[in-house]
């Protein structure tokens, strides 16, 4: 059993890629194969949301309906919590795919705060659309 660096649970050394390059004594890498693959998909989700500025623009919808914004909150920090994984069909979301949803829509009274915010693909979101008791 092995701690990972990254999300701070305990599991089998098997789901530790091996290193060279790592320092560690056993010669496995310090994050596990999942945070492993979230760390290289976070490049492209900055990517995404530094061209189509998705947080910014959900910072200013929240702004501009007078509800409860958090102004921390961004795409890249809602795939990293997530583990890169939809909330909605609870599969891998591909960097160029990511987009933010608001489990209660900020056009029915929603905030724009971390309780409210999740991780889905673009094509969920859509499908979901303002619904607020959605199942895939």
């Amino acid at each position: 059993m092995k701690k990972c660096s990254g999300c701070q649970q305990t599991k089998p050394k098997s789901e530790f890629y091996a290193s060279n390059r790592v320092a560690d004594a056993d010669g496995l890498n310090r994050y596990c194969t999942i945070c492993c693959k979230v760390n290289r998909a976070l490049e492209g989700v900055r990517k995404r949301d530094k061209k189509s500025k998705m947080s910014m623009r959900q910072r200013h919808r929240a702004t501009t309906l007078g509800v409860e914004c958090d102004h921390t909150i961004t795409l890249v920090e809602v795939f990293r919590i997530s583990f890169g994984s939809c909330q909605i069909c609870g599969e891998w979301v591909k960097p160029g795919h990511a987009s933010m949803d608001h489990t209660h829509p900020l056009s029915k009274g929603g905030t724009h705060t971390w309780d409210n915010v999740q991780l889905v693909h673009l094509i969920c979101n859509l499908r979901k659309s303002n619904k607020v008791d959605y199942q895939a």
